[in-house]
This record gives structure tokens, sequence and C-alpha cells, in this order.
């Protein structure tokens, strides 16, 4: 089992007092115990964290930190940027050699082929859904059917669920 986080980092040069930086833990006991994985450095905020992340088929763990998406494919040892996505970065979803990626801004990227390449689209674009502004959570069945959530401007003021068929 894989965690993943931030740590808070006192640092008295800040205007707040800390800073935060990305943490990643693995366990393999059940969360007994754990031990630290290296992380990406990513340089891109002084508040870092891992938001999320998954695996492709082949094994290769992707991590989305605030601006960017970042993939090891030797536990942690090496990461490499994979995908800015545009924005900030709320959402990550893997299947497969399928990856999707969500930003604030209507921003989407997807990969068929486990991130060596990418294709960038507005929300519009992909899922027919006018009301979806920001994708947050992502999830592709092994049926091939993709399930995204995320805000929406709809006569509710809630967020929304939509469903892509393979």
């Amino acid at each position: 089992m894989w965690l993943a986080g931030q740590r808070k980092v006192t640092d008295p040069k800040s205007r707040i007092g800390y800073h935060t930086t990305a943490v990643l833990v693995r366990t393999t006991d059940g969360g007994k115990s754990g031990k630290a994985a290296s992380v990406a450095t990513t340089r891109m905020t002084d508040n870092e964290e891992i938001r999320n992340l998954c695996f492709t088929a082949s094994g290769a763990l992707f991590a989305s930190y605030s601006y960017g998406v970042f993939v090891t494919r030797d536990e942690g040892k090496t990461w490499s940027r994979s995908v800015d996505a545009g924005g900030e970065i709320l959402g990550l979803g893997c299947s497969g050699q399928e990856l999707l990626v969500g930003a604030r801004n209507r921003n989407f990227r997807h990969s068929v082929d486990e991130g060596a390449t990418w294709t960038s689209n507005d929300l519009d674009g992909v899922w027919k859904e006018p009301q979806l502004f920001t994708l947050q959570a992502m999830f592709v069945a092994d049926t091939g059917e993709t399930y995204v959530g995320g805000e929406a401007y709809n006569r509710h003021g809630a967020g929304t669920l939509v469903r892509r068929a393979p």
C-alpha cells in the first residue's frame, strides 16, 4: 500500500511560518509500519503535496502534485515529469494504460499509452457536459466506462457525476 500527502515544515522565512513538502510512504504490512519513498522534485511551489496516486497496467506509479503529474517506474527511486495540466490539478485516474488528469479552468489531459503521449482538451470536447467546469475525481472501470465527478454550474449549485461509455 502506498500513502501520499504532505508534511508541514517550520520555515521562519515564510510569511505563514511554514511550508509543506510532499510525502510518500510505502507499507507492506497493512500499515503497521511504513518506509518513506523518495518524491519528485517539482520546484513548482513552496507548498507542495501529492494529491492523487494511481498505477497503470505496467506498474508505473503516477502522482499528481499541485501543478504537474510525475511518474516513477522503479518504485520511487527516480521520477520524471509526465504532464502539466494547464492549471491546478484536482483529479487523476488510471486504468490499464489509460490516464485522466483534470485541472481547474476546464483543463483536461488524456493518455491511452501510459503517459507516452497526451491529448489536451477542453472539457466540452470530451464530456459533452456544458455545466461541468472542473474534474475532481475520476475512475476508469475494467469495462472501459469512465466516471468523472466535479464542480458544475447548475440550478442546484452542486457537483455532478458524468459517465462515458467505452
